[in-house]
Order: C-alpha cells, then sequence, then structure tokens
C-alpha cells in the first residue's frame, strides 16, 4: 500500500472538517489517520499472536496509548474551535475506542478497580470522559452546549487478558455482569445486545437528574442534530429517524409508535409499547445462536407463529417468559408491523421508499404470509 497516497471515503469526504483517528482497533494499519493521510508512515510490523491483526504499525505503536492521545486531539479541537471561532456553533464526534478489545487500559489506571483489565479500561474511560466535560466547562460553553454519552451496542463481558477474553469470562472470574439484567451480549436480538447507556447534559433544556422511558434509537440522531441545526432531511433519507429533542426537554413521552434493530445474523426484532418480538427462537447473535426462523403453523383451525419470541419488556425486562402462546394476536399485530416497516423502507411516515418488498431472510417466504 501507498501511505504517501490521500485515503478516500473517509470522514473528510463526508462532511467532516477535520479528522484524527485509528480506522479499528486491532486491524492494520495500526497508525492514526489525520484527515485523509496517516498522521505516522507504519513502516513497522505488528506480528500475529499478540492481539489484533498482524501488518503494518507505526514505530512504538501500543493500544495503551490509544484512548489518551484521542482524548488530548479532542480536547485540543474544542480549545481551538472556541478560540479561532467564538461565535461559531461546532460538532465533536468523539469514538472513544474504550471498552471494546482491545482491553488496553494505560499504565496509570491498571488495578485501579477488583474487575481486572476490563474494569481499569471503564475506569479509564469515565475519567477522559470527564476531562471533555470539565473543559467545556471552564471554558464557559456548557450552558450552551447538547452532550450525548451513549454506547453502539451490548458488552460482550470479556475479562480483557492478553488484550481480549472469552465472552462470559467477566462474570465467570469477577461475578461481574455489564449486561446488569438484561438477556444476552453484543450482537443479540435480545436486550442485553441492544439496550445501552444514553446520557444527556444540555443545562436550561434537559432537566437535571430526570429520566425517560421513551422509545429511541441511535438512527435518531440524524434528524435530531437536523432539527438542532434548523436543516430539513431529504424525503428519501433518514428514513428511520424521528427528532428526539422534544423527549430531552421533557415535552412530550415519546416520537415513535415503534423500533426495529437487528442482530448480528440478521435477525429482526420489534418493540412497540411494553411489547417485544424477536422472529426466531434464539438470541440470533454470535454466540447466542439458536435460530430457527418463523413459520406460521396450524393450531386447532387457527394459524399461529411458531418460532417467535414474544415478551412484556415492562414487565420481564430480563426476557425471561416468551408469552408469545399465550399472546398470538399481539404476535400477529407486531408481524403484520415489521412486514409494513419492511415493505415501504422506512418506519418513519412518508412516501415508501422501495419498488419492491425486501426481505431480510429471501430464502424464507415468511414475510409473505403476514398479509
Amino acid at each position: 500500500m501507498d501511505y504517501d497516497r490521500p485515503i478516500r471515503n473517509g470522514p473528510v469526504d463526508r462532511g467532516f472538517d477535520y479528522y484524527y483517528g485509528q480506522e479499528v482497533p486491532g486491524f492494520p494499519p495500526h497508525t492514526f489517520i489525520e484527515n485523509d493521510r496517516v498522521a505516522i508512515k507504519p513502516t513497522a510490523w505488528r506480528p500475529a499472536g499478540i492481539s489484533g491483526l498482524p501488518g503494518a504499525m507505526a514505530p512504538g505503536w501500543r493500544y495503551e496509548d490509544l484512548m489518551c492521545k484521542l482524548t488530548g486531539k479532542a480536547l485540543d479541537y474544542i480549545r481551538q474551535e472556541t478560540l479561532n471561532r467564538p461565535s461559531r456553533p461546532f460538532f465533536l464526534y468523539f469514538a472513544m475506542t474504550a471498552p471494546h478489545t482491545p482491553i488496553a487500559p494505560q499504565e496509570n489506571f491498571q488495578g485501579k478497580t477488583t474487575v481486572g483489565r476490563y474494569g481499569d479500561f471503564v475506569y479509564e474511560l469515565d475519567y477522559h470522559v470527564g476531562q471533555i466535560l470539565d473543559l467545556v466547562d471552564q471554558l464557559g460553553l456548557a450552558r450552551n452546549t447538547l452532550i450525548i454519552f451513549t454506547s453502539d451496542n451490548g458488552p460482550v463481558n470479556e475479562d480483557g487478558l492478553l488484550y481480549e477474553g472469552v465472552p462470559g469470562d467477566l462474570v465467570k472470574h469477577y461475578g461481574h455482569n455489564s449486561s446488569g439484567p438484561l438477556r444476552g451480549m453484543k450482537s443479540d436480538a435480545w436486550e442485553g445486545g441492544h439496550r445501552i447507556p444514553f446520557i444527556v447534559r444540555w443545562p436550561g433544556h434537559v432537566q437535571t437528574h430526570s429520566t425517560s422511558s421513551a422509545l429511541i434509537s441511535q438512527v435518531d440522531m440524524m434528524a435530531t442534530f437536523a432539527a438542532l441545526a434548523g436543516a430539513r432531511i431529504p424525503a428519501s433519507a433518514g428514513e428511520d429517524s424521528y427528532n428526539i429533542l422534544p423527549v430531552f426537554e421533557g415535552k412530550i413521552q415519546g416520537v415513535r409508535p415503534a423500533l426495529v434493530a437487528q442482530s448480528s445474523e440478521g435477525i429482526l426484532s420489534i418493540q412497540a409499547g411494553d411489547w417485544k418480538l424477536v422472529a426466531c427462537s434464539g438470541g440470533g447473535g454470535m454466540w447466542n445462536r439458536l435460530i430457527a426462523l418463523p413459520e406460521l403453523e396450524y393450531d386447532h383451525g387457527q394459524l399461529v407463529w411458531k418460532n417467535v419470541q414474544l415478551f412484556n419488556t415492562t414487565r420481564d425486562i430480563g426476557e425471561k417468559n416468551d408469552v408469545a402462546s399465550q399472546h398470538p394476536e399481539k404476535v400477529r399485530e407486531l408481524m403484520k408491523l415489521l412486514n409494513q416497516y419492511i415493505e415501504a423502507g422506512r418506519s418513519t411516515p412518508g412516501r415508501p421508499l422501495t419498488s419492491q418488498p425486501v426481505k431480510p431472510w429471501p430464502e424464507v417466504p415468511w414475510l409473505e404470509q403476514v398479509k
């Protein structure tokens, strides 16, 4: 690879003014990228058998340094924007590498918790978030700054030995389950795979210590940020994105009637109100597959969905009790709504975006049986 050439189709080609980061920790080239070029040429080589994939590496590259360096760049960006363009709003998307693998807390944070390297890595993450918040406060930006802290998926509960670990070892070795009462983990269709922290700080708009039970998704960030900036989203974009600013401000309880999520194996779930349907017999994830796909069968003269799971997440947040057989009418209702969203190519109001129905499993004609 020619590392003197610019890297195309990166963040700066997609609307960002500035970018500094690492494409995927654990994947080569092991070096930082600044805007559209490598910050340091990867002239060394990371061998196999350590962690991640072997490949080109910047001299002296260490996983333990990633968080500190990325946080430093984020802090510099906030300072520069405030100093150079004090009257212009800015947007910072800070994609932290913790606590994802490679689990590599810097030496100053190792041994700070009783939950091994993973716990230390979470401790370090908390420290870096605190640095961002403290700087925003020191610069007098807090009252006019919306800060959102969230995650992209549920945990894997790896203990972090040799930067990685076996999924579930955190529970086995330390008795700690990052999913809490939720069933499953990252990649599952169950709540442990998708329900994640979503913390908002916006003085003067979001009431301190307030909580909300509104059904939201990270796809809602597109419409929300557009509304915040006074921009209009084209009718063909943001097909599942709702503006949730009114939810932040406590003006309404929720905006979306239902939410669709997809597991790593392509299994769909749909949640509406208290009810959640998982369209398979298992978790649908990398470690909890046990998948049998939906089928319609006759039961005492009635067509009934088989191989689906139905949970009341208000009463049963741990999804321990599958009540699909007790509520066949709710199963039919949610399967029909799921089919409508798929056929329309969107879950927000508007004209259908697909000319042909889209099926998550083309080889299984179960969607055609919904109607």
